[in-house]
């Protein structure tokens, strides 16, 4: 595995899993779809320029499609993600200046919305785990020596779901 692949699988992979975080944290769609669409068409374009600069090889036009276009990808994905997120997620209602919101969701909305962040986080946690062996067999390698790249790369992300997968399940539980 040479250091431009790794810097592109680094960058791809964190395009794709950060606007997810920003979509379901940020409570506004205003707020969350252009912060995610800028991150990821951000990611996207300094991954393309790092490859071209990094790699002698690469020729592609993608660097510059993506400048124009990845913008709008960008907010494709987020706006797909917020979708999600609003047919999963329990309808709140505002609180007052200073009052913190109300859900008003039933038992089992807040239980099916457990039960789908359990499946999202988990399923999360399995593409963490499975994503240096798919790596692999993409570019059919034997060796294991770059295992600390994909320990830092999707370490931190596996912790996040595993976390998140956690708190879910102690939650399906506890409404059980």
């Amino acid at each position: 595995m040479d250091f431009p692949r790794i810097i592109d699988s680094s960058f791809a992979f964190a395009a794709l899993a950060l606007p997810v975080w920003i979509v379901w944290r940020l409570p506004r769609y205003y707020l969350s779809v252009p912060i995610g669409a800028l991150l990821a068409w951000g990611l996207g374009t300094v991954d393309g320029f790092l490859l071209l600069r990094l790699d002698a090889e690469y020729d592609s036009i993608a660097p510059g499609l993506w400048i124009v276009c990845g913008w709008a990808m960008g907010g494709v994905y987020c706006c797909v993600l917020m979708g999600v997120r609003e047919i999963v997620s329990p309808p709140w209602k505002r609180g007052g200046a200073g009052k913190a919101g109300m859900c008003v969701a039933s038992g089992k909305a807040i239980s099916v919305h457990h039960v789908l962040g359990l499946a999202v986080w988990g399923a999360l946690s399995v593409l963490c785990i499975c994503y240096p062996f798919i790596d692999r067999a993409r570019y059919r390698e034997t060796d294991w020596m770059f295992l600390e790249y994909y320990l830092s790369a999707c370490g931190p992300i596996l912790l996040l779901s595993l976390t998140m997968s956690v708190i879910n399940l102690r939650q399906v539980l506890k409404r059980v």
